[in-house]
C-alpha cells in the first residue's frame, strides 16, 4: 500500500453535506489522502466557510441539492451528472 498522503493522488471524491459534521470530516481525510474533492452542500455560507477552513487548492465548492429532481443551476448539473455521469474524457472536477 502506499504512503497515507497519497493513497488517493489523482482520483476526485464528490462530498455530499460536506459543511459539517461527517461529510467534513471525510473531506478532511480525503485531502489527506492527497484526493481533489468537491465539497456540495444546501447550506451556501457554512459550505464556505469549511472551504476556506480546508484552505485547499485541491478542492472545489459546489452549493447544490442533490436530492431535487427539480433543481435549476448548478442544482441541475449536479443531478444531471448524478445521472448520467460526465461526457466522455471529462476529467474535470465539476
Amino acid at each position: 500500500m502506499g504512503h497515507p498522503a497519497t493513497m488517493l493522488e489523482g482520483r476526485v471524491c464528490v462530498i455530499t453535506g460536506a459543511a459539517r459534521g461527517i461529510g467534513r470530516a471525510l473531506a478532511e481525510r480525503l485531502l489527506a489522502a492527497g484526493a481533489r474533492v468537491v465539497l456540495s452542500d444546501r447550506d451556501d455560507e457554512a459550505l464556505g466557510r469549511t472551504h476556506k477552513d480546508l484552505a485547499q487548492a485541491s478542492s472545489v465548492a459546489v452549493t447544490a441539492d442533490v436530492t431535487s429532481r427539480t433543481a435549476t443551476g448548478p442544482d441541475r448539473r449536479v443531478d444531471q451528472q448524478r445521472r448520467t455521469g460526465p461526457p466522455p474524457g471529462d476529467r474535470r472536477l465539476l
